[in-house]
């Protein structure tokens, strides 16, 4: 690969991470970015799953909280904990604590392939390696870990076009239908995720997407193949949209943005229940519908790019500006 090529393939990323985002969906363009020193979390905190690089294998370890190793296994190849959101939020293990997805970290946009790595979470024993043809991220996965959702590129040039498909975790097979709000089939937004939080079952994953004047939440109910998006409350002025966080209590779900609660949503009904009106914020339709500092990401997207992409983000001492998001004609 020439030096041009890594080039354009740096800027692609960075441009996919931070500037070109995907589609109205619950999507992974937090790309070339994976679980790094946290891992992922098992829902009662009772262990983290780690994967780590080690010549041409990789360690995987399941953790307590006291940090003692219960499990471990070495894996042919390079694989890693997927992320799901800018603020470092992690993916990828079942809430019955039974399956664990690991994902080949990517170097380039597009690849021809994508690997997979579906583990037994309690023995951490491999029990399938998958290849996909074509270029996926992942995403989410459901309860009992029977279905693995992922993110399918379109397009060789441009990263916002991609489907949204569930992968079978015992044939390998991806489902022919795409996964949608089946009340806006037509309907394409582009967001950035922001951050993520799952309710206690697993069955629902939450995640806020930026926007310039109207953000929203996605709904992905990964237990029944389907998802909802609710616009919420428009991001206040002068403050850093990145910072905003989702907060899950019973069946509220709290978009809150430096200690001020802008929007609550009824994960019941999927609905918005009250909103906080901010200076210049216009009003939310009323309709159905764990993180680390951004910082890091930031920079790492800088040193990718180089100069190509410093037009593109903008970090400042809060965290990096917004993005821009406009939608698709």
């Amino acid at each position: 690969m020439t030096r041009r090529t890594v080039s354009a393939v740096a800027i692609a990323l960075a441009l996919q991470a931070v500037g070109a985002t995907a589609a109205r969906a619950d999507g992974l363009p937090v790309l070339g970015f994976t679980g790094g020193t946290r891992g992922v979390r098992s829902l009662d905190g009772t262990r983290r799953y780690l994967a780590r690089p080690r010549r041409h294998e990789t360690i995987v370890r399941a953790v307590t909280t006291s940090g003692r190793t219960q499990a471990r296994a070495a894996l042919p190849g390079r694989f890693d904990v997927p992320v799901v959101a800018y603020d470092g939020s992690a993916s990828g293990l079942s809430a019955n604590g039974r399956t664990l997805v690991l994902i080949r970290p990517r170097t380039a946009f597009p690849q021809r392939s994508t690997e997979l790595a579906v583990l037994s979470a309690p023995t951490l024993h491999p029990l399938r390696f998958e290849r996909l043809r074509g270029d996926f991220s992942f995403d989410a996965i459901s309860p009992g870990g029977e279905w693995i959702y992922l993110i399918q590129y379109t397009s060789r040039f441009d990263p916002t076009r991609y489907r949204v498909r569930a992968l079978s975790a015992r044939t390998g097979h991806l489902l022919a239908r795409d996964i949608v709000d089946p009340r806006n089939r037509g309907e394409a937004m582009r967001g950035n995720p922001i951050t993520r939080v799952s309710s206690a079952d697993g069955r629902w994953a939450y995640t806020l997407y930026d926007g310039n004047g109207q953000p929203f939440v996605h709904a992905l109910d990964t237990a029944r193949l389907t998802a909802r998006c609710i616009d919420v409350a428009a991001f206040p002025t002068n403050v850093n949209p990145w910072q905003a966080r989702l907060t899950l209590s019973g069946e509220r779900l709290d978009v809150a943005l430096e200690g001020q609660t802008l929007t609550e949503i009824d994960t019941k009904s999927l609905s918005l229940i009250a909103l906080t009106r901010a200076a210049g914020a216009k009003t939310a339709k009323s309709q159905p519908s764990e993180g680390s500092n951004t910082v890091p990401i930031a920079v790492g997207l800088l040193l990718l790019a180089g100069a190509g992409a410093g037009a593109i983000l903008t970090v400042t001492r809060r965290g990096v500006a917004p993005p821009r998001r406009s939608r698709v004609p």
